[in-house]
């Protein structure tokens, strides 16, 4: 869990970090509308490669509509089309991930003796053993310890978020705009907290599917995202708040269909595979036991008390999917 958390912080602040790099300007230079375009091998190739059409199509876009908000309606309508197009691959994304989170509970007990075992023991060659145990586990139950987590849709988004960043900053029709009576060239507060309030809906129905026990845990990295959202709006002119914006309204109904019809389904489907082919069991106690005995590891007996604790929450655990098993058979 620690090194899935390390991943996605890793990820958001490489995001944070490229917009801003590959923006080629620097922080003080964010709110001067009309900037002189950047030069150079690199900026230059990006400004030219990404932000020159995306200035073309918005100007086009605007053009069409007409009128003084013709540039904001411009960047929402072209940012509405390609996180439209780009939602079933999100969705695909969010379909692998909650089987890995629906899958990774049945196996649970066996990760939490492993978990248990690798705090009480300080041999390094031990801690390896136990590592490539729960591996084991993972691998004999046709489970990736990586599954399901994919950078792909977030990758794809960077270009377009850098185009239109740059179309904004370095057009001084576009910069000069007004969408609702505010500059697109300038940040704007009310589009920075209804994008951040957006994402934060997203994360509050996402929590909804994660089990109790792990949602305290969870609510720090659900917070990530609207808290980078803020970041980089507060700071971006209101043209790149707006691509926020209308990625708030997306990211909520993608994650309306992944907790409510998605999840549901496969977990249905998962407890049906369960009944032909059950969790295979790797990791008991008595493993954990006589490979601190194998290995001559006083650990064995002074892991005592800390291994009835560890039963003790494993029994919970199992308890609850008792009841979630008993209910479901009712419901049938």
């Amino acid at each position: 869990m620690k090194n899935k958390k390390l991943k996605y912080f890793l990820l958001i602040m490489a995001a944070v970090s490229l917009v801003v790099v590959l923006s080629g300007c620097q922080m003080q230079n964010m709110y001067k509308a009309g900037q002189k375009p950047p030069t150079g091998a690199i900026y230059g190739t990006l400004y030219n490669i990404l932000a020159v059409p995306m200035q073309h199509l918005i100007n086009w876009t605007a053009a069409k509509i007409g009128g003084p908000s013709g540039y904001g309606w411009g960047i929402l309508i072209i940012t509405f089309i390609v996180r439209l197009a780009i939602l079933p691959l999100m969705l695909y994304q969010s379909n692998k991930a909650t089987i890995q989170q629906e899958k990774t509970k049945m196996i649970q007990p066996q990760l939490a003796l492993v978990q248990q075992a690798l705090k009480d023991v300080k041999s390094q060659d031990v801690q390896a053993k136990l590592t490539a145990l729960q591996m084991d586990v993972y691998k004999k139950n046709n489970m990736s310890i990586m599954g399901g987590i994919g950078c792909l849709p977030l990758l794809i988004q960077f270009p377009f978020m850098i185009a239109i960043y740059q179309a904004v900053m370095y057009s001084p029709e576009i910069s000069s705009g007004r969408f609702l009576g505010f500059s697109l060239g300038q940040s704007n507060i009310v589009v920075v907290i209804i994008s951040t309030l957006l994402y934060l809906v997203q994360s509050f129905i996402m929590l909804k599917t994660v089990p109790e026990a792990q949602r305290q845990a969870m609510r720090i990295t659900a917070l990530m995202g609207p808290m980078t959202t803020f970041f980089i709006a507060l700071i971006a002119p209101a043209g790149l708040g707006l691509y926020f914006l209308v990625g708030g309204v997306i990211v909520v109904i993608q994650q309306i269909i992944v907790t409510y019809i998605m999840t549901p389904r496969i977990r249905k489907r998962i407890d049906k595979q369960l009944k032909t082919k059950p969790v295979v069991e790797v990791v008991t106690e008595q493993t954990i036991s006589n490979l601190m005995a194998q290995n001559g590891t006083a650990a064995a007996s002074g892991n005592s008390a800390a291994s009835s604790a560890t039963a003790a929450n494993l029994e919970k655990i199992h308890e609850r999917n008792r009841k979630r098993n008993t209910g479901k058979q009712r419901n049938r």
